[in-house]
């Protein structure tokens, strides 16, 4: 029975509960609190919780005993030892003394958010000579509600992780390789070089269209609730069909397909080559040679039939529209290579997307497309767009840093 316990279930349940109390007691410690990453280890533990490995008042429980603990020994290693390190050091320290002197209860509840004063805030007022009557409430209600924000935070996520994954279902593996990919190309741009705001956007964009497009995805695979829509509103379509609106709609399709994608892609790689703009002439090729591969990669893995009334025939599959999808790729890409200037980028964006959006109707009018085919062609074209983005500029980050190391070595 003591094996059991000791090799089994039960005692990880015991060191995973005096991990979480050690870490937020740590977190409370001057010096260390700057190494252990207790924030985190308690958030994970809200979301174990969540799942069903620990119980969740208990853990809560060691949490806020472990924060209120770690903050006394904080005040009283202070209060030891701190006056001479207090005395022989300016600047910061005096004035978190002054403010925790002055508003000590405020301070030292809005200090347990912060993770440099987290850890020298109690040191700090030990060393300061404040009264413990005065510093017990500030560390009672402060860790109690750092406890609640983030393993509760944990906790919630937890319980969305469980909606997620039943959302996406075999498609959440795809989901979560490609997102783990973009982060650390975004982690490496943001280690060697000051982020810009164009690739924040791209990175928000990414995240969100692949989310979408792998919901849409998982719907159309697994006869989710998209599948009811897409009919009613194809038959909403297939009703309100004329002569006038099909005309029109056969010409606005036609933007979106091969020919002229294919044709406005040519030009505008020629133009670029011609202004010496090579890498960009890559980029725009990349996207929409890219573009297409997935096209047809996904028409061919998900293998969903068009339409029964289509007005067009067609040999393809239905998911995604290659017309959506092609469409915004040459779109959003000549609008981050062409339009510089931000009134031009205004007015380019807004015709680009009026034209993306009449192709994607006249797609749906035409009974070709289900609505979900065209959504994810979207979607899966912003994807892929930002996606090729960050990849160039984790990859440009990348040559400038070795331009700089080699640089560095030839100058010693």
């Amino acid at each position: 029975m003591l094996t059991q316990k000791i090799l089994g279930f039960e005692y990880l349940q015991g060191a995973g509960f005096l991990t979480a109390f050690f870490a937020a007691f740590l977190e409370g410690l001057p010096m260390l609190g700057l190494l252990i990453p207790g924030q985190t280890v308690v958030m994970f533990a809200g979301f174990l919780s969540q799942q069903g490995v620990f119980e969740f008042s208990a853990m809560l429980t060691l949490i806020m005993l472990g924060a209120v603990l770690g903050d006394c020994t904080g005040y009283w290693i202070g209060r030891r030892w701190g006056v001479p390190y207090l005395r022989g050091n300016t600047g910061a320290f005096h004035e978190v003394r002054s403010v925790i002197m002055a508003h000590p209860f405020k301070t030292l509840v809005l200090a347990r958010f912060h993770p440099l004063s987290r850890s020298f805030a109690p040191f700090t007022a030990g060393a300061s000579k404040l009264p413990l009557r005065k510093f017990l409430p500030g560390v009672l209600i402060g860790g109690t509600f750092w406890t609640l924000a983030w393993c509760g935070a944990g906790y919630v996520f937890g319980a969305s992780y469980a909606l997620i994954e039943r959302a996406l279902g075999t498609v959440l593996v795809a989901t979560l390789t490609t997102l783990t990919i973009v982060i650390l190309c975004y982690w490496y741009i943001r280690k060697k070089q000051l982020i810009q705001s164009r690739t924040r956007r791209l990175l928000a964009t990414n995240i969100t269209a692949l989310i979408f497009f792998s919901m849409i995805a998982y719907s159309v695979v697994h006869n989710g609730s998209l599948i009811t829509i897409d009919n009613l509103l194809e038959e909403l379509f297939r009703k309100s069909h004329t002569s006038v609106g099909i005309a029109i709609a056969k010409t606005v399709t036609a933007l979106g397909g091969t020919l002229i994608i294919s044709l406005a892609t040519a030009l505008s790689a020629a133009y670029l080559v011609l202004k010496k703009r090579l890498r960009d002439a890559a980029l725009l090729l990349a996207c929409v040679v890219g573009a297409a591969i997935l096209s047809l990669t996904f028409k061919a893995a998900i293998g969903r039939s068009r339409p029964d009334a289509a007005l067009l025939f067609l040999d393809t599959m239905a998911f995604p529209s290659g017309h959506a999808l092609m469409s915004t790729t040459f779109v959003l890409c000549a609008l981050l290579l062409f339009a510089t200037k931000s009134d031009f980028r205004e007015w380019f964006a807004a015709i680009g997307a009026a034209i993306v959006f009449l192709i994607c109707a006249s797609r749906i009018y035409l009974s070709v497309h289900f609505m979900s085919d065209v959504f994810a062609g979207v979607f899966l074209g912003l994807f892929w767009v930002t996606f090729v983005f960050l990849v160039d500029e984790a990859y440009a980050s990348y040559r400038t840093d070795n331009k700089k190391k080699l640089r560095s070595a030839q100058e010693h």
